[in-house]
């Protein structure tokens, strides 16, 4: 009797699970598909009551075209490690002596740590393409949506134009981060 214990209650059993209906639908999608995007952008303008704005335009570029746009868009004087900022940041310890300049550090992590962002001047989210798994690649699309809907809403130039010290920025930031995350 004990050795049909095993077999009724499935273990063994190598089937691929059924598929979760108790998730929102967003889950089922690929955000390379427009539908998927759509569905993701009105998910989100629906809870942000911004359902009267367009989505953005969006692209995805890979990692290597982010890498060159990233370095195409960089000062090559201040990669020397010259620059007064470094210079400074060496001298009270924050960089040490050995290190790159404080910009070639600064483009290196934008280039491995990047994963999207909207850009407002253009209207348009790009993803980099670095294989993420379907639901958090759809909770990045959803917060670079958020922040088209913000851009939107209230306007980056005009939040970004009161900022006048590290606090005020670091306060704004937090505002604009922050309704995103959530």
């Amino acid at each position: 009797m004990l050795a049909l214990l095993p077999g009724a209650l499935g273990c063994g059993d190598d089937a691929t699970p059924p598929p979760r209906t108790d998730l929102p639908y967003e889950l089922y999608c690929n955000i390379a598909d427009g539908n998927c995007q759509l569905a993701i952008y009105n998910s989100v303008a629906a809870k942000l009551e911004a359902t009267g704005f367009p989505p953005p335009n969006l692209r995805t570029i890979s990692v290597d075209q982010h890498a060159d746009e990233i370095r195409s868009s960089i000062d090559l004087q201040e990669l020397t490690g010259e620059d007064a900022s470094t210079r400074g940041l060496r001298l009270i310890g924050f960089i040490p002596e050995a290190s790159e300049s404080l910009a070639a550090t600064q483009t290196e992590f934008r280039i491995n740590q990047i994963a999207a962002y909207y850009s407002s001047g253009n209207d348009r989210i790009t993803v980099v393409d670095r294989d993420y798994e379907e639901v958090n690649a759809q909770a990045l699309l959803a917060h670079e949506f958020t922040h088209a809907i913000q851009e939107r809403q209230f306007g980056f130039a005009e939040v970004w134009a009161g900022v006048n010290s590290e606090d005020t920025m670091l306060g704004a930031r937090s505002v604009i981060e922050g309704d995103a995350q959530h």
